[in-house]
């Protein structure tokens, strides 16, 4: 009996583990990019291609928190150190207004994948995300 426990202890450790897998989506000319995971889900949009203006990006990305709706500012905490935080507009921030350097780390966090928590002052949660090597959001 203390076997079959083990057993399924480590299955559903190991279940709740697993990568979730970025949906893409293309809409008028962007990229779009949604990751779920603890009740939240972060959105992702890309402009690599810049379709409305060959000298701007409209890339931006949208967190919706599992109980917080007027998102202010959010940090991204990658498992193995990196950080990117970001002031918001109910939980929309764009990178035309994030700071560059931030923006980078997002991506990177993005590229390589892994556990990520998405922190506000009074709501939280965590995405395992599949890599994404060949994501252009810069």
């Amino acid at each position: 009996m203390i076997r079959l426990t083990a057993i399924a202890v480590a299955i559903v450790v190991a279940a709740s583990a697993t990568a979730a897998e970025w949906i893409y989506d293309l809409e008028r000319g962007l990229d779009s990019y949604t990751i779920t995971g603890d009740g939240g889900a972060v959105v992702l949009v890309c402009d690599p291609d810049r379709a409305y203006n060959p000298d701007k990006s409209y890339a931006n990305f949208v967190v919706e928190m599992p109980v917080a709706r007027d998102v202010t500012q959010v940090v991204f905490l990658a498992e193995t150190g990196e950080q990117a935080a970001f002031t918001t507009r109910e939980g929309i921030a764009t990178q035309q207004d994030a700071d560059a350097e931030e923006w980078s780390d997002l991506i990177a966090m993005a590229q390589a994948g892994g556990r990520i928590a998405v922190v506000t002052e009074d709501d939280s949660f965590t995405v395992t995300a599949d890599p994404m090597p060949e994501l252009r959001c810069d």
